[in-house]
């Protein structure tokens, strides 16, 4: 249907998104799963340097890295809408969290085999991770709400990339490639463990049955 305009003053359209994503415990939780593994893959960016030195690689050799993870995320995209119709928003969320744990844990080995595999398993857990996300943000969002609440997303999401890159310059000065990628590891397992005991928890909670009258269900 067509959204109706309501007259509100700016900051209430400036923050209507949040308040939604607030209300709406499923997305909420949702929102907070899927934003640790991303924000962590800002720190990593700087462990891949010392990786291809680890691997006893030159410099260009950070293209097969990138190559394959690129390859891992088109493979993702391609099977995600089958996928995401048979199991749900929630379980190809927790998919894509143990694609990052298993991915960096790969990484982590420093054998040149696994750590390619490793960046092609690493290509399908934010690709997972995003669009379990917004699709579940655009179920439970009224019409009327669409934009705002997909910015709102796309802020948390992406929103601490660039600081975060900073902080793992910072951190590869003081710990090894090995111990950040086990440390992301670490961090999707414990992310996901999180969310699938918050989800049980409050299964039938009044707050998440209000949620499901826009669709909201999984």
């Amino acid at each position: 249907p067509k959204p109706v305009p309501q007259r509100r003053n700016w900051r209430a359209d400036l923050l209507a998104g949040f308040g939604h994503i607030r209300r709406t415990a499923p997305l909420r939780r949702m929102l907070v799963a899927a934003a640790v593994p991303m924000s962590f893959s800002a720190v990593l960016v700087a462990a891949q340097y010392s990786l291809v030195q680890g691997v006893s690689e030159p410099p260009s050799f950070l293209g097969v890295f990138s190559a394959g993870l690129g390859a891992g995320s088109i493979a993702a995209s391609l099977v995600s809408g089958r996928l995401l119709r048979a199991t749900g928003e929630r379980r190809l969320a927790l998919f894509g969290m143990a694609d990052f744990a298993l991915g960096n844990a790969l990484r982590a080995t420093g054998w040149l085999p696994l750590a390619i595999a490793g960046s092609v398993v690493l290509g399908f857990a934010l690709p997972w991770l995003f669009l379990a996300l917004l699709n579940l943000a655009q179920r439970c969002t009224p019409p009327e709400l669409q934009g705002r609440v997909s910015a709102a997303v796309m802020l948390v999401f992406f929103g601490p990339q660039a600081p975060l890159q900073a902080l793992g310059a910072l951190a590869i000065r003081y710990a090894t490639y090995q111990q950040l990628y086990l440390a992301g590891a670490a961090v999707a397992v414990a992310t996901a463990a999180v969310f699938l005991w918050t989800g049980r928890r409050r299964i039938g909670d009044p707050g998440d049955r209000a949620a499901c009258g826009h669709g909201c269900t999984k």
